[in-house]
């Protein structure tokens, strides 16, 4: 669609919507989950691994070798060219280190003992999002470790009609399933709380409401009524039939 062609660190309202509404409103047929509130610290102070994408740019360094390092996009179906593998060598969907060990793997029947270091120099799609009740509604490069007040500041703050005792932080799990946190925004402000201040992983959702909301259906709910245009979109955060939660 010719509507993501174009997604830069600031984002229009309207398009910001449409980037939003595809990450939370559907899933993937394979990914069958329901969301949940998880307030856990394991959960939310180690952010999952980036997975790579195609059209992020890795550079591949051989020690012993230098006249083989590469520095490549990843095709849009997912593979790496990359010498000596003339079927290159897919690299979407896996960590830095998940493909170092696969090119390893790929490189022992041609070098000796080879030894790779793989580096992520541009990532398409590690950003985060901020939405609702913000001065400008965001799309958050994690250039470098980004906290949900640094997202909120890079959106230049939140309105007064917000709800800022209870923001909430969306995230799409490795595994599928989509988890949901309540950032008291006040308690980090003034400083009470800085534990609740956690850092971003890419696809986060930070979204700034007016009111509470309790159950996650109606949070979804709250997209469609304000973006009737994209209603019928279609992506990566699931909320499964009838999802309810309690207030953490």
């Amino acid at each position: 669609m010719r509507r993501f062609t174009r997604i830069h660190h600031r984002l229009s309202a309207s398009v910001l919507g449409c980037v939003v509404l595809v990450l939370m409103l559907t899933g993937c047929a394979e990914k069958k989950s329901s969301a949940t509130f998880d307030n856990s610290a394991s959960t939310w102070n180690s952010p999952p691994p980036y997975l790579l994408q195609p059209g992020d740019e890795v550079e591949v360094k051989f020690q012993y070798s230098p006249q083989m390092n590469e520095r490549e996009l990843i095709h849009p179906d997912g593979q790496l060219a990359l010498p000596y593998l003339p079927h290159g060598v897919t690299a979407a969907g896996l960590t830095v280190d998940q493909l170092r060990d696969g090119l390893v793997k790929a490189y022992g029947s041609l070098l000796v003992r080879p030894s790779i270091e793989v580096f992520l120099r541009t990532a398409t799609a590690n950003r985060a999002y901020v939405a609702g009740e913000v001065n400008l509604e965001s799309a958050i490069p994690l250039n470098s470790p980004t906290t949900v007040s640094n997202a909120i500041s890079m959106a230049e703050g939140i309105k007064i009609t917000a709800k800022s005792s209870s923001i909430v932080v969306m995230r799409q799990m490795p595994d599928g399933r989509t988890l949901a946190r309540r950032i008291d925004y006040n308690r980090i402000a003034n400083g009470s709380d800085s534990s609740q201040d956690i850092v971003l992983a890419a696809g986060d959702l930070v979204y700034v409401p007016q009111t509470w909301i309790g159950n996650l259906d109606n949070y979804a709910n709250q997209f469609r009524l304000a973006l009737p245009a994209y209603s019928d979109l279609s992506a990566g955060y699931n909320f499964g039939p009838g999802t309810r939660v309690n207030r953490p």
